[in-house]
């Protein structure tokens, strides 16, 4: 796998791959190296990936838009708070 991962996209390419935990290799990258060869050259020409269900709740997110049930209610209340139980400490009043 270090050998096509070398020779696909170079030594410095190869060892980015270290920088962040989620560039390190999964398990499906060992098993399958020409699918982890493919997306880092898709990545060296500057192709971005498909995003995914991540990517799309992170944008979501970011943009403001939080589904209603998960937001506060009027008291500022979560979807999961408990009525009777008091507030957070923690929590920006």
């Amino acid at each position: 796998m270090w050998r096509a991962v070398t020779d696909a996209v170079g030594a410095s390419a190869r060892d980015a791959l270290w920088d962040y935990p989620d560039l390190m290799p999964s398990a499906a990258d060992i098993d399958d190296p020409a699918a982890l060869v493919a997306r880092l050259e898709a990545r060296a020409r500057g192709e971005e990936p498909a995003p995914d269900e991540m990517d799309d709740a992170l944008a979501r997110l970011l943009a403001g838009e939080v589904p209603e049930a998960e937001g506060p209610d009027e008291q500022g209340r979560g979807a999961d708070d408990d009525e009777g139980s008091a507030p957070d400490d923690h929590r920006p009043v």
